[in-house]
């Protein structure tokens, strides 16, 4: 018996490590940041406490859970993937009786504390379960439907987080969208290069994304276009009225973007070198939101 605890023992905090990792801890950034961005565009600064809940309920727990099932039912395919063959539920690290119920509680944990942070934003999460479930999840398994799955996921990301900081203080307005678009076609550009580094699994198994029906070189044409769209709103918007000054500069994203993207549209590459440089399209994305995060600290209400 007294064996039998200390392996029990050991292997608690080796299981939680593998759950977190199955949240895809790097990814938290993308809807943490737009949080961020979303409270300073309100004009009244929320509680540490009302902070520390929406950022539980919504990255940690809706975004925290989503990833989770998305592995879960992506466990046929992603070792075949070399950028998901080392995923917890892929290797076998973390069992997939584990996994679903992780995702079950982390759902439950989310909405019952959603409902401390008011109607509004208990609705913004319903509405941000339905998305992750339809997006991973049969028989709506939204990921193998063309664009629709990239453009769940982006908006998922995004506005989900953008809403979430900005309801906290505000009722709901169209305001953020003036930050959040140009963003949403960076993440968007963002998922469907990530799509193209999965072709080999997902080719394998019959998903049907942007990727395996576009193939590598026609996928990654559009990845440059939406990121290029994305950048290029920034100025856009601001002749329209709807961002500062300061936006404009972030324009000039559309030339790094092209130096990026222009050798692999100019012949078809390897699968090698795509994921070799996936990482940098990553940053890049992080990039620009902390960037904007920091705009919109200087001329928002709360930072100007």
């Amino acid at each position: 018996m007294e064996s039998f605890t200390r392996s029990d023992q050991a292997r608690t905090p080796r299981l939680v490590m593998e759950i977190m990792k199955a949240t895809r801890l790097k990814y938290w950034p993308a809807v943490g940041i737009p949080f961020a961005i979303g409270v300073l565009l309100s004009s009244t600064f929320p509680t540490f406490l009302e902070v520390f809940v929406a950022l539980s309920v919504f990255v940690f727990a809706l975004a925290g859970s989503g990833h989770i099932l998305n592995q879960y039912y992506d466990r046929h395919l992603d070792p075949d993937n070399p950028r998901t063959k080392n995923l917890p539920i892929a290797s076998g690290r973390l069992s997939k009786q584990t996994a679903l119920f992780s995702a079950v509680i982390l759902l439950l944990l989310g909405f019952f504390a959603s409902l401390y942070l008011g109607f509004e934003l208990f609705v913004l999460y319903l509405i941000g379960t339905a998305a992750s479930v339809a997006y991973s999840v049969p028989p709506f398994r939204l990921k193998e439907r063309f664009f629709l799955g990239a453009t769940t996921s982006a908006l998922g990301y995004i506005l989900i987080g953008l809403y979430a900081g900005w309801l906290l203080t505000k009722s709901f307005s169209l305001q953020p969208l003036g930050i959040g678009f140009p963003i949403i076609f960076a993440a968007l550009s963002a998922h469907i290069y990530k799509d193209v580094e999965d072709m080999k699994g997902d080719k394998k198994h019959g998903v049907r994304t942007v990727a395996t029906r576009l193939g590598s070189r026609g996928a990654v044409k559009i990845s440059w276009i939406l990121s290029v769209i994305g950048y290029a709103l920034f100025p856009i918007f601001f002749a329209l009225g709807f961002l500062s000054p300061y936006f404009v500069w972030l324009g000039f994203g559309v030339l790094p973007s092209t130096l990026f993207f222009k050798p692999l549209i100019a012949s078809e590459v390897s699968q090698k070198n795509i994921r070799n440089k996936g990482w940098l399209l990553f940053g890049c994305l992080l990039s620009t939101l902390v960037i904007v995060l920091s705009l919109t600290f200087f001329t928002s209400p709360i930072g100007g």
